[in-house]
């Protein structure tokens, strides 16, 4: 007896566009994949721009979109749009999607003034320290020579704890757009 499959349709790697599996997602869903299964950024960059251009195309029938790691599942009303048809969609604007290389998504970046001071984050550093790298740079003054980007350390305080402490005053101020850390001053 022959078993029935979930896939419906399945398109090859080609022009640094990855492989792409259709798979049928009940009724009113159909599971697009793409690439190997494995944790790639760049399918996930790929993922997050074909959900774009699918969501800029209003396609009528499209209900939804719902983009994972590396797949994304796409409902549809089967009396608007055909799954063939949404297929046919979907293959078109994957191959309107840039080369890989040139795909950007929107993001931002946050910065979080966080401390480690727990038993665990000191025991890995010592490791770190003894086993890959003795030589890695342990001042501010190093690190900010090496290019890390930090705001402050604790650095000449005599109790750690003073530092949490120091900054949550500071915050307490209400100081402005991260200001709060920056005003900390650790001579």
């Amino acid at each position: 007896m022959a078993h029935a499959s979930a896939v419906i349709d399945q398109r090859p790697a080609h022009d640094s566009k990855p492989a792409v599996t259709y798979r049928h997602a009940g009724d009113r869903y159909l599971m697009v994949e793409y690439g190997e299964m494995v944790l790639d950024m760049t399918l996930n960059f790929f993922v997050q721009a074909v959900d774009r251009l699918v969501r800029e195309a209003g396609i009528e029938g499209l209900i939804e979109t719902s983009p994972g790691f590396r797949s994304m599942l796409v409902g549809h009303d089967a009396a608007v749009l055909s799954r063939g048809d949404l297929i046919a969609r979907l293959d078109d604007i994957h191959d309107a999607v840039p080369d890989q290389s040139q795909l950007t998504i929107p993001s931002r970046l946050i910065t979080l003034p966080i401390t480690f001071d727990d038993s665990q984050s000191r025991d890995a550093v010592e490791r770190y320290l003894r086993v890959t790298r003795a030589d890695a740079p342990k001042v501010p003054g190093e690190l900010a020579k090496a290019g890390v980007p930090f705001a402050f350390s604790s650095a000449g305080l005599d109790d750690p704890k003073d530092f949490v402490r120091n900054a949550a005053k500071r915050a307490a101020m209400r100081l402005p757009d991260g200001r709060a850390s920056l005003s900390l001053s650790v001579d």
